[in-house]
């Protein structure tokens, strides 16, 4: 039987290589919870953007773990400005802890983007409703359901090895802008 797998550490590296494209150096990571498979991908595809500009020196430090829940984006996002004042994104562990952490930036008088540029990933339905709309990564759900369907009744032949990775798909919208010189 064939398996599908998203490519969450390759769109989480895009997403992050697209935050150092704007020149943000100085990036904050809101992760999903530690024992999550996703999360480790994610995390992992962030880091390899950060280390290929050679910004990995802070990658702990500037990295909080939480639920994948609003109130933990909130939570988060209120550590990482108290670990790192001058953070110029952050970059959440889904749509939906992005959400939280636009809320605490706004909450502290910060705009987004012009002040902190704000990233999700899986495109949730609400991410281009979000004000300012969510940049984020795409998951083709529709598409890798409809690619299963196919290899379970045999009409498409098994991937080699028996496993294919299905890539996302970087969506760019309002909340993620160039850089802002922070004090």
């Amino acid at each position: 039987l064939a398996a599908l797998a998203f490519d969450n550490r390759g769109g989480a590296r895009r997403l992050t290589e697209h935050l150092l494209s704007l020149g943000h150096r100085r990036l904050g990571y809101v992760a999903g919870p530690a024992d999550r498979t996703t999360t480790r991908h994610r995390l992992a595809g962030h880091r390899a953007a950060m280390a290929s500009a050679g910004l990995e020196a802070d990658g702990e430090r500037l990295t909080v773990h939480g639920p994948y829940d609003r109130r933990s984006g909130y939570e988060a996002a209120c550590e990482l400005l108290r670990r790192a004042p001058d953070l110029t994104a952050l970059v959440a562990a889904n749509d939906t802890v992005a959400l939280g952490v636009c809320a605490a930036l706004r909450d502290r008088g910060l705009r987004v983007p012009q002040d902190v540029s704000v990233a999700g990933f899986d495109d949730l339905p609400f991410s281009v409703d979000a004000v300012p709309a969510l940049t984020t990564v795409r998951l083709p759900l529709h598409e890798a359901g409809a690619r299963a369907g196919r290899l379970a009744v045999g009409a498409e032949p098994p991937p080699p090895g028996g496993r294919a990775t299905i890539a996302g798909e970087l969506v760019v919208r309002a909340s993620t802008g160039r850089a802002a010189e922070r004090p």
